[in-house]
């Protein structure tokens, strides 16, 4: 099993004996540090593209109608549009693919599905599973939004690293806890073994007394003839032992890798307080950029003619909205955008999130005298 397979639908497992419950616990143990990673990465990603507004474009105008509420609102009944992008990047993360088709008059992300390749004529798609209901439709290429990364090298490193830093994880925390756990020494006088009953003392000292001693924070020992107990001092065991920051140390690198396979500046991925400004737009351009490119690109050439799109219809992921701008501090480049006509004033209002006013003089291209040509009057 690789590690992507580990988040792939519910697994049932069976339990034969105390082996397998122990089994079992360090299995959980591991997983749970690279489950984490992952889904960190995937959220950050997909919680980055669900911020972009999907534009749509008739004619190289831009439009609000159905399909832009399709794509930025509602895609199907179940499910906002959030939901919808955050369903297909975790999909093309864990699976490496992600088949969307159209149903019941909206967009359904697939839980499962059979891809059947070919060469030089369409592939075809069939025994689509949606929510536990399969399709009884099978799908041309044509008729679907199919996406695939195609990075099956990233995942089998990816699997390898983790397998061995899982286990030194769980060396780690075993190591902890051994030095910090109660230990001590019982001392038994052996002229003691043939008194009537020493043995059935002896037992249950051992086995069950001193166990719950060791658990308790306040308890008292009984101690019987013939056997004395030292209680060995912590420091002592803990000297050289791996302390909570090593295993932090584990941990940090399995998010650093993992935000490497994602293309995520590592210090972004753990959150940690860092001057992160330069990070997130690499983390926009060299990421959420190529990923909405993706996406679009596929959007446009299943839904559209190549006459349709050469004459300006066409949707696109406008990522200028996911950094939070500040209006207050955005001002003067604001003044810059509108008077060298960049932007028209409603558009500036939009990318710093405001509303449109909606006034015909707010959507007018305007220009300051030091931005004029020598022709203009």
């Amino acid at each position: 099993m690789g590690f992507f397979d580990l988040f792939r639908g519910k697994r049932r497992f069976t339990l034969d004996g105390d082996e397998d419950l122990v089994v079992l616990k360090d299995l959980a143990a591991e997983v749970s540090y690279r489950k984490l990673a992952f889904m960190a990465a995937v959220n950050l990603i997909a919680g980055t593209v669900s911020k972009c507004e999907v534009k749509t474009f008739v004619d190289g105008e831009a439009l609000r109608k159905n399909e832009w509420y399709l794509w930025n609102m509602e895609p199907n009944v179940n499910q906002s549009a959030a939901e919808f992008w955050k369903g297909i990047i975790t999909a093309l993360y864990r699976d490496n693919e992600a088949l969307v088709v159209e149903a019941g008059g909206g967009l359904l992300l697939a839980d499962s599905f059979l891809h059947d390749e070919y060469a030089v004529r369409p592939d075809w798609f069939t025994n689509v599973d949606v929510r536990g209901l399969t399709l009884s439709r099978n799908y041309p290429a044509s008729d679907v939004l199919y996406w695939t990364l195609g990075d099956e090298s990233v995942k089998q490193v990816l699997d390898l690293i983790y397998m061995s830093y899982g286990t030194m994880i769980s060396y780690s925390i075993d190591a902890q806890k051994r030095a910090r756990g109660r230990r001590g020494v019982l001392s038994v006088d052996a002229s003691q073994s043939g008194v009537t009953g020493w043995k059935e003392k002896y037992d249950k000292l051992v086995n069950t007394d001193m166990a719950e001693f060791m658990k308790a924070d306040t308890a008292v020992l009984p101690i019987f003839n013939g056997m004395s107990y030292e209680e060995l001092e912590p420091k002592r065991l803990s000297a050289g032992a791996q302390n909570t920051r090593d295993t932090r140390a584990l941990v940090n690198d399995i998010f650093d890798f993992t935000a490497a396979a994602f293309g995520i500046p590592p210090s972004l991925l753990r959150g940690e307080k860092l001057e992160t400004g330069e990070l997130f737009d690499q983390f926009i351009g060299l990421t959420i950029e190529p990923l909405c490119r993706m996406l679009e690109q596929e959007i446009n050439r299943k839904r559209l003619t190549r006459a349709q799109y050469l004459a300006g219809t066409r949707i696109r992921f406008d990522t200028s909205r996911i950094r939070y701008i500040a209006p207050l501090s955005a001002a003067q480049n604001a003044e810059k955008l509108i008077g060298s006509s960049v932007a028209t004033p409603d558009e500036v209002r939009e990318l710093v999130g405001l509303e449109r006013t909606g006034l015909a003089e707010m959507g007018v291209f305007q220009r300051t005298k030091n931005n004029e040509g020598l022709t203009d009057n």
